[in-house]
């Protein structure tokens, strides 16, 4: 400790002393400038014999004889104006063969150890530096100073740009060759953060092109969206750029250019946004059947990494459909990095470098990595490693999780413009199947036991299992009666929907729903297979749990419940195959394991065109049957349609939701007995408007009402004297 305090001491003493030298040398150095300029001021008068050569050096040592002289005396120095200072400095230079280049050169080379000489008066002083490049630079210096400093500026700003752009390659956030192709490749892509990560990496060109995309009427009027917009423009902008610089930098044309080919673009677009380096290629999206490409066999889903065909990059041109694709890594790497024996959460992700400093960075050091690479063309494209990578995943969710399993046919069309010999309309068919974990199902609430032993001791349906208890049936007018509210907030106009606050604080709750949370959906690979058979149904069934890696042979795989949704054929189908092979089959192949569920697009389809067939109405009666369908589509303007050739689902839902509005709103004029919905809607308040809508779900919501209503309509008395 006494040490320590010993060396504080001394370190302090040291700072004093050095800080005593530098005053005293600075005074010493004031003294000396000031007789060299008496000394010279009076050689100029003639003061001093012409045949000694006078300089300012001897003029400088001529000061401290004259002290040794007279150490008392004091020589009266007059105060010169600036500007003759400075000249008198120029014409000591220019005797002497120099320039005031000479000297700025001398004092700004670093070998000179004149630091302190350039720190006081010039850097120390703010705005000086600025001041000066901007006199030289200004239109009253020469044009040949003006393009020298402009050259200098511009050679500066190149390197230094040079250096982010290659600081910003080799921390290889846009290398698409150092992320997985999986779903976190597309989920995790971010044009924010990657202008937040270039903006850390790049700092000068992120300022100079934020500079160039805004004018200073924009400056003056920015917004917080304003900001962010111009962000991520400068951010794709710079994005574009690195992928120009290297092709190792296709992370954001990976994913634009499957985004462009999710959404249906074609493939000559593709191919010209390829071109101008917007996405990547459209065989580097969709691949090819090069002689390269080995499809994975993604079947044996046990294969240890060491199995694993050895990985291979690709890092070849992008520049148009006919040049070679650049990979990012093989599928097969990518995939085994999600087996069993290496779960995707135990990866060790890959740190990026840390950024290193500009002045560290060797321009002539190549940043492309790809020179002298082994690369190997593969036929599997971005589209296919991606689909590979969620099959997998999907597999790993399966032995994890219990899951729900929907299946559906898909019908399209091709269509050729002009039919010729082997060439007209096609129709192709396919399934697909989509699976997603079910919410908080263990494994023992889901055995199949379980399942068939409660079929077998399950009493006979009656209506009391059918019918709604007291209990069911208030939470069920509850939900009749917030439905109606909020139709009529959210449709009645402006003024109705101040009340939209009110409405989502009395949402009824019940203890059947369930916690809010994302459902994780996974969908499968498309199977060719005709699901309009029963023996296609159960194909589909079995592709289905193959594709997610269970043995059909394996009682395991029986030991749990299956919950499969499909639509009401489908259904039929699979339980007619139930019923043929239930006790000559095994369990797996008697599907006994699975239970089924209804596809909620295909009841809703059902229902709304059953809806839309039971009122639908005469539409040769016109207005004289007010109440139906076919003439709310009259009065609302709709393409008309006839009943036997049904329109589009959503143009049936549409009309059928539109009607139920315009009905829901005339109810509220009837029970509020208002005269101006407008009015009402200014001044009712909420508890009043609860209690209105209570009216119109107990007066022409409720079954026996409208029993009543019917009767009375059949025999034409209303059955409400408000009732038009």
């Amino acid at each position: 400790m006494r040490k320590l305090q010993r060396q504080a001491k001394g370190q302090k003493q040291r700072i004093n002393t050095l800080r005593q030298r530098r005053i005293d040398r600075e005074h010493r150095l004031a003294g000396e400038i000031s007789a060299a300029n008496a000394n010279y001021q009076a050689a100029v008068t003639g003061n001093i014999p012409s045949g000694s050569m006078l300089t300012f050096e001897n003029a400088m040592h001529s000061e401290p004889r004259a002290r040794e002289d007279s150490p008392d005396a004091e020589l009266p120095i007059p105060r010169m104006p600036r500007e003759e200072v400075f000249d008198q400095v120029l014409a000591v230079l220019k005797s002497h063969g120099y320039s005031w280049g000479d000297l700025v050169l001398y004092l700004s080379d670093p070998a000179s150890k004149r630091g302190e000489e350039r720190w006081q008066g010039m850097f120390d002083i703010p705005g000086r530096i600025d001041q000066v490049l901007t006199y030289w630079t200004s239109s009253r210096n020469s044009p040949t100073g003006r393009r020298a400093v402009h050259s200098w500026v511009m050679d500066y700003i190149k390197k230094t740009i040079s250096r982010e752009g290659t600081r910003a390659t080799k921390n290889k956030m846009l290398q698409s060759r150092t992320k997985a192709v999986d779903e976190g490749f597309f989920v995790n892509f971010s044009l924010t953060k990657i202008h937040d990560q270039l903006a850390a990496l790049c700092p000068v060109t992120t300022a100079l092109m934020r500079e160039f995309s805004m004018t200073r009427r924009q400056k003056k009027t920015l917004t917080i969206n304003s900001i962010r917009q111009n962000e991520l423009r400068v951010g794709t902008a710079l994005m574009g750029l690195l992928a120009e610089r290297s092709q190792q930098n296709s992370y954001g044309r990976h994913v634009l250019g499957l985004y462009l080919y999710a959404t249906g673009a074609q493939r000559q677009c593709i191919s010209i946004l390829s071109h101008i380096g917007i996405c990547s290629s459209y065989t580097a999206i969709a691949g090819t059947s090069g002689p390269g490409y080995h499809p994975t066999n993604t079947s044996d889903d046990t294969r240890s990494p060491a199995q694993s065909p050895p990985s291979s990059d690709n890092d070849e041109s992008e520049r148009d459909d006919n040049e070679e694709t650049e990979s990012d890594d093989s599928s097969q790497s990518e995939l085994s990095s999600i087996d069993e024996e290496y779960p995707r959460q135990n990866r060790a992700e890959e740190q990026p470098e840390e950024p290193n400093s500009l002045e560290t960075i060797d321009e002539d050091h190549p940043d492309e990595g790809v020179h002298g690479a082994l690369t190997e063309r593969l036929g599997g494209g971005i589209l296919r490693r991606l689909s590979e990578a969620c099959r997998l995943n999907t597999r790993a969710k399966a032995r994890v999780h219990e899951l729900a399993h929907v299946y559906d046919n898909i019908n399209w069309i091709l269509h050729a413009p002009e039919q010729t010999m082997s060439n007209k309309d096609s129709i192709e068919n396919g399934t697909c199947a989509t699976v997603f974990p079910l919410f908080h199902a263990s494994r023992s609430d889901m055995l199949t036991v379980d399942l068939l032993h409660a079929f077998d001791v399950a009493p006979a349906l009656s209506r009391d299992d059918i019918l709604l208890n007291a209990p069911e049936t208030q939470l069920f007018t509850s939900l009749l009666e917030h439905a109606v509210l909020r139709v009529i907030v959210s449709y009645g106009g402006p003024a109705f929907a101040r009340f939209e606050p009110d409405v989502d604080r009395t949402l009824p709750r019940t203890s059947e729903c369930i916690p809010l949370h994302k459902t994780e959906v996974y969908p499968l690979r498309a199977m060719n297979i005709e699901e309009a058979s029963i023996k296609g149904n159960a194909e589909v069934m079995e592709a289905m749990f193959s594709e997610l890696g269970h043995d059909l042979d394996s009682t395991n795989f029986t030991d749990t419940v299956k919950i499969v949704f499909g639509d009401q054929l489908s259904v039929a189908r699979l339980r007619a195959v139930m019923s043929n092979r239930a006790g000559h089959d095994t369990l797996s192949r008697s599907m006994l394991f699975a239970t089924f569920a209804p596809g909620f697009f295909h009841y809703q389809m059902a229902a709304t065109f059953g809806f839309l067939e039971t009122h639908w109405g005469n539409p040769h009666l016109g207005q004289h049957d007010p109440a139906c369908l076919s003439w709310h589509n009259t009065v609302l303007d709709r393409k008309p349609f006839v009943i036997t050739n049904r329109p589009p689902y959503r143009v049936a839902r549409d009309l059928i939701f539109h009607s139920l509005y315009g009905r829901l709103i005339h109810c509220l004029e009837l029970v509020s007995s208002c005269d101006s919905l407008d009015e009402y809607a200014e001044t009712v308040t909420f508890e009043d408007l609860q209690r209105h809508v209570a009216d119109i779900v107990s007066q022409f919501a409720i079954s026996n009402t409208v029993s009543k209503l019917r009767g009375a309509r059949s025999s034409g008395k209303p059955e409400f004297p408000n009732e038009t």
